[in-house]
């Protein structure tokens, strides 16, 4: 059994190194597709499109915060 193993996978939001066990993320984003993009785009995309600043508190592997630059061309995001 192979265990905290990473995987590359590259998206339309960007590349992302992803735990290799997380079979759910792996799996969406294998497919080609941007995960949880029904998230960013309907309900946080009116949020941020004028924001300044962006702040994603418990960021996993960044799917969201690569996202929401370009939610906002002018946003400085921070991710914990």
């Amino acid at each position: 059994m192979i265990k905290n193993m990473e995987m590359f996978i590259g998206t339309p939001n960007g590349n992302f190194n992803i735990d290799f066990d997380d079979c759910y993320i792996r799996n969406h984003m294998m497919c080609g597709r941007v995960y949880e993009h029904h998230i960013i785009n309907d309900m946080l995309k009116p949020h941020v499109e004028n924001a300044k600043y962006i702040v994603d508190v418990g960021a996993n592997i960044g799917c969201h915060c690569l996202a929401d630059p370009g939610c906002s061309a002018v946003a400085t995001v921070w991710a914990f």
